[in-house]
């Protein structure tokens, strides 16, 4: 599960660069996301696409989506954690309702 973002051209997440799936997208940048509604988990919409990890404003993107979900500041990172956006260019969206 992660915390995702959009506009109308892109879906982002946040990640670290040490974990499996940035890791996985440097490999291989087919990605595919699910989002539901929580109102009624028979709603929702599921994203394919590819990604382009981006390392430049991890940090306050990072802030940014903590407080949308939380509303708190994310935690502290560690010393040498490197965090990147998850840039996804959608080529297929499927909607269910």
């Amino acid at each position: 599960m992660v915390w995702i973002a959009s506009d109308p051209d892109h879906v982002y997440f946040n990640t670290a660069m040490h974990r499996l799936k940035a890791r996985n997208l440097q490999r291989n940048p087919h990605v595919a996301v699910t989002v539901f509604d929580p109102n009624d988990p028979y709603s929702g919409l599921a994203v394919r696409g590819t990604a382009e990890l981006i390392t430049e404003g991890a940090h306050e993107h990072i802030e940014e989506i903590s407080r949308a979900y939380t509303g708190e500041p994310f935690r502290a990172l560690g010393p040498d954690e490197v965090r990147v956006i998850v840039k996804i260019t959608p080529e297929k969206i499927h909607v269910f309702d």
